[in-house]
């Protein structure tokens, strides 16, 4: 049975709710009508989080919107384990320095977030040979008041998913929830850019935000690892379809 718009709401309340309480603890029993916040999934996060860069290495994402694909040795870890809706999602936030701070504003001056850290998931179905299709977003939020923490983003309407699909997150200028120098073949993630743009500048490079789009994302990263997660409630109180 599907999750009604009130059900989810109120899911979403009582899982994010909860879950700020127990400070990304397991969430324990629960029932809210027909989906039972008890069988909330958390999606990409492992049991070992690596710490972001910033302050003392301090590398951040600009401008792409990328899946985490092995996390702590742990693969498919940004794959939709059953159909549903995402309440939430977060991500651990380093706290780059003032001047570090002003150099990655400078780099997006010309966006509606004045070129400061911001964000938001993306779902993205895979179409084969490296490509994936923008199915949907949630609404992109400013980082520049939470770093040095992990914040808890409730969404106001539930993004409704099926299995299969991937998590992705899209750094719509720049993001201190990036870890690098990580054993390579334990953490790797794919970005938004064509084979032969890896490298590109992040000035030069732009993030899938256009809903049914399809890009490629031809380009893998060894080592690093894009510090995010999901709340998945499924649908039918957690039973999988």
């Amino acid at each position: 049975m599907d999750v009604t718009a009130t059900t989810r709401s109120r899911a979403a309340i009582a899982v994010a709710a909860l879950l700020a309480l127990l400070g990304f603890a397991t969430v324990v029993a629960m029932s809210v009508r027909d989906a039972d916040a008890k069988s909330a999934k958390i999606i990409g996060k492992t049991k070992k989080t690596p710490d972001p860069g910033c302050p003392k290495r301090c590398n951040v994402a600009g401008s792409v919107t990328g899946i985490q694909t092995v996390a702590d040795g742990s693969r498919g870890v940004s794959k939709v384990p059953s159909n549903g809706h995402i309440v939430a999602w977060s991500v651990h936030l380093g706290k780059p320095s003032k001047d570090d701070r002003t150099t990655f504003d400078s780099f997006f001056p010309d966006n509606k977030f004045k070129g400061k850290a911001s964000a938001r998931i993306s779902i993205l179905k895979p179409k084969g040979k490296g490509k994936y299709k923008l199915v949907k977003q949630s609404p992109a939020v400013a980082l520049s008041g939470r770093l040095g923490s992990d914040p808890i983003f409730t969404l106001k309407k539930p993004l409704k998913v099926k299995k299969g699909l991937r998590v992705g997150i899209t750094t719509v200028t720049w993001g201190p929830y990036f870890s690098s120098g990580l054993p390579s073949n334990d953490n790797k993630w794919r970005a938004s850019r064509n084979q032969g743009t890896c490298n590109q500048d992040a000035k030069e490079a732009k993030p899938q935000q256009k809903k049914g789009t399809t890009r490629q994302y031809r380009c893998q990263f060894k080592g690093e690892r894009l510090l995010y997660w999901s709340w998945l409630v499924p649908s039918g109180g957690g039973k999988k379809n």
